[in-house]
């Protein structure tokens, strides 16, 4: 299953970068959208980007037929490698669901525009498990989609009260 997302932004694609490469950031982040358990696995930055590895514990609200494969509690780890071209930032992304048989991949790619910048997101859902494979994908990519705007909603209103204290 495969989801599409496009979000603008009233802040330039570096401001937006550093929300999602900053380790401060990313944990305060996680913590405000529910999460448990923050870590680091990797986190280096160098001039061409940004290497991160981040596991996160979230409870979900699992339909009756995928709870004996997801549990009520899920630790997922995510791996994003940014690299910067110019004022353009692209983003390889993979998310483990571990112990559960679903394989997330993505891009991110933020880009400025007229009026600050764009972040398209591109994520592919698959899972490759007989008979409740594809209520499988389409609770996961429902639950990544809600988790994309949740994000969104929280970077527009705090990159807002960052930019608004720096002026």
């Amino acid at each position: 299953m495969q989801i599409r997302i496009s979000h603008d932004y009233q802040c330039d694609p570096d401001t937006l970068y550093f929300a999602f490469a900053d380790g401060e950031a990313v944990e305060q982040k996680y913590l405000a959208l529910g999460a448990d358990a923050v870590e680091f696995v990797d986190h280096q930055i160098s001039d061409e980007g940004c290497e991160l590895v981040t596991r996160r514990e979230l409870e979900s609200d699992i339909p009756k037929v995928l709870q004996s494969i997801l549990g009520q509690r899920n630790t997922i780890e995510q791996s994003e490698r940014w690299r910067s071209e110019g004022l353009e930032h692209l983003c390889q992304l993979k998310i483990k669901l571990l112990g559960v048989p679903i394989n997330i991949q993505g891009q991110l790619h933020i880009r400025p525009t007229d009026s600050g910048c764009t972040n398209d997101i591109q994520l592919l859902v698959k899972s490759a498990i007989p008979l409740i494979g594809g209520q499988l994908e389409k609770f996961v990519a429902n639950q990544c989609a809600h988790m994309i705007e949740a994000e969104y909603a929280y970077l527009t209103k705090n990159l807002a009260v960052s930019e608004q204290s720096l002026e």
